[in-house]
């Protein structure tokens, strides 16, 4: 699956049928495990906790397993790869090799964000393929990762980026942390939350810094949360990434069954069955009508 031509380096990146096997039977095998401990978790303790977590277990892993699935068949039917089309363009090759040499002058020759791609496909290159080493060399990361969810994770039994984490957490030292936030709630309790465990886990290491990556809703929790905590948050928040975060809210809930919904809220005085039943704090947190003018009156305070 890899090979030179030409000093380009060539590679069938995202569906190698070595790699997508090998990716599919470790899928096969934690689902086994996962399983095994759910039922015997089932078995000592007959109770509705236990039934949600086997379902939790069996939800997240068949999710796994089916996506496995998928690329490893996949790969089957990919074209013979001498037909492919080199992996590293020759200006990304260029740029590889300026940055090998610690060569300052890229930073004149090329757009920042074409340094940034070179460098990540050669480091995806090395990391799909056990044949290829990776001529540049890595740097520990220091700096915790902290991972915010977004709406339904809590129908997996763990994070959407967790086997990744803990992966680069063996290989690489990465510190990473998942605050307890849930998807069904407010960005004001979730911030708190996030608020909470981060300053906790600061106290026991003081020295460390941290890095947000939100993911969906996580990505406003994580804005609230830098808002509302603006002097500990430029003291050790280094940064924050955000994955399908609508940061300006979405327009959905003015439109069809959502708007009628909105409505029928409306329509109930009881505090809790509007919270809890519509899910209040959600549509208050994912709303255009109120994160747009929320994200355009703190934007410029943001740390």
């Amino acid at each position: 699956m890899y090979f030179m031509d030409s000093g380009t380096q060539t590679s069938n990146i995202l569906f190698s049928k070595k790699r997508s096997k090998a990716f599919l039977d470790l899928a096969k095998k934690e689902t086994r495990e996962d399983l095994k401990e759910s039922l015997q978790n089932l078995a000592n303790n007959q109770d509705l906790t236990s039934i949600f977590k086997i379902v939790k277990s069996i939800t997240s892993t068949s999710s796994w397993l089916s996506h496995s699935y998928y690329r490893y068949y996949k790969s089957l039917l990919e074209s013979n790869e001498t037909k492919q089309k080199s992996f590293l363009t020759l200006k990304e090759e260029e740029i590889i090799q300026k940055v090998i040499r610690k060569n300052k002058t890229a930073f004149s020759e090329y757009a920042d964000k074409d340094i940034f791609k070179a460098i990540y496909k050669e480091a995806l290159l090395c990391h799909t393929n056990s044949q290829a080493s990776s001529r540049l060399i890595l740097p520990r990361i220091e700096t915790v990762i902290v991972v915010l969810d977004g709406v339904f994770n809590e129908l997996f039994s763990q994070s959407f980026f967790e086997r990744s984490l803990r992966k680069l957490c063996s290989e690489m030292g990465m510190t990473f942390l998942i605050p307890k936030i849930s998807g069904f709630q407010g960005t004001e309790e979730n911030s708190e939350i996030i608020h909470q465990e981060i300053k906790s886990f600061s106290k026991k290491f003081p020295k460390k810094k941290f890095w947000l990556l939100g993911y969906s809703k996580g990505g406003i929790d994580a804005l609230h949360y830098v808002s509302k905590n603006r002097h500990f948050a430029k003291d050790k928040i280094l940064g924050l990434s955000t994955l399908a975060s609508p940061l300006l809210g979405v327009d959905k809930f003015n439109r069809g069954i959502l708007k009628l919904l909105v409505q029928l809220k409306n329509n109930f005085s009881n505090e809790k069955i509007r919270k809890d039943v519509f899910f209040e704090d959600i549509q208050k947190s994912l709303d255009a009508n109120f994160q747009r003018i929320w994200f355009l009156q703190n934007y410029k305070t943001l740390p």
